[in-house]
C-alpha cells in the first residue's frame, strides 16, 4: 500500500538499534546471505550498516561470527 509505513519506517541507524532487527540481521547472515543481501531483506543500506558497525565494534564482531558459522556449515 502506498504511504503505508513498513518496518524501515523508522530509517537509519536507530533502526539498527532495536535488538529483534540486529537478530534478524544476524539470522539471515548466519544463513548465508551476504552482508548487502541481509540489508535488502531488513530493508537498510548497506551503508547504514557500516556506519553502525563503525559506533558498535561489538556488532560488528557479532556479523563476523555469524560469517564464520556459514563457513564452517559450508565445511
Amino acid at each position: 500500500m502506498p504511504g503505508k509505513p513498513g518496518l524501515a519506517s523508522i530509517k537509519g541507524e536507530a533502526f539498527l538499534d532495536s535488538p529483534q532487527m540486529r537478530t534478524l540481521l544476524l539470522s539471515h547472515i548466519r544463513d548465508g546471505k551476504s552482508r548487502k543481501e541481509a540489508c535488502a531483506i531488513i530493508d537498510i543500506a548497506p551503508s547504514t550498516l557500516f556506519r553502525y558497525t563503525q559506533k558498535h565494534p561489538e556488532f560488528l564482531a557479532e556479523i563476523q561470527d555469524a560469517e564464520a558459522d556459514t563457513v564452517r556449515k559450508l565445511i
